[in-house]
């Protein structure tokens, strides 16, 4: 799914009231949806550091055939 795709994917659960749900999102494509969203530009690095055990602001990446997403 692209960033648009799952973005239009929530705004249908809300409005519907049905439970969001959870997909699994690239990097990449988190930041861009982060930038649509919030309108603020993260850096992988940093989004790497939020989700440091240390700092735990983010869930650890999931492992996916090897790599994580």
């Amino acid at each position: 799914m692209t960033p648009r795709q799952i973005l239009d994917h929530f705004a249908q659960k809300k409005d519907k009231g049905e439970p969001s749900g959870r997909v699994l999102v690239g990097t990449a494509d988190l930041i861009e949806m982060l930038e649509a969203v919030g309108g603020f530009k993260l850096t992988q690095r940093l989004l790497m550091t939020y989700s440091s055990p240390k700092i735990k602001m983010v869930p650890h990446p999931i492992q996916k055939n090897g790599h994580k997403g």
